[in-house]
């Protein structure tokens, strides 16, 4: 998680950033627990440089001016990235039509 000073000059100002920010922490915290329970215990910066390495893709393409047609194409995941997802109950999403 990469921190900075917050600086402001009314206190009512820097409520919202300082709850994102422990916001965050708890989603780390969360992760690195579960990962954890398999016996993954990297630091969130090799978690980070890891998923870093998944892209996503996504190619749009107008069958009408209501419809869409949505190609999402991911980078073949590597068997920690297929464990977080697991983990996390991410859904894969693939292909899939979508109105607007």
């Amino acid at each position: 998680m990469n921190a900075r000073p917050i600086v402001h000059q009314k206190d009512h100002r820097t409520k919202a950033p300082i709850f994102i920010t422990v916001l965050a922490y708890y989603g780390v915290h969360v992760i690195r627990r579960k990962l954890k329970t398999r016996g993954i215990d990297d630091s969130w910066g090799t978690i980070k440089r890891d998923l870093n390495k998944w892209q996503r893709g996504d190619v749009v393409l107008e069958k009408t001016r209501r419809k869409k047609i949505v190609l999402s194409v991911d980078t073949k995941p590597n068997e920690f990235q297929r464990t977080l997802v697991q983990l996390m109950h991410i859904p894969n999403r693939g292909f899939r039509e979508k109105k607007t």
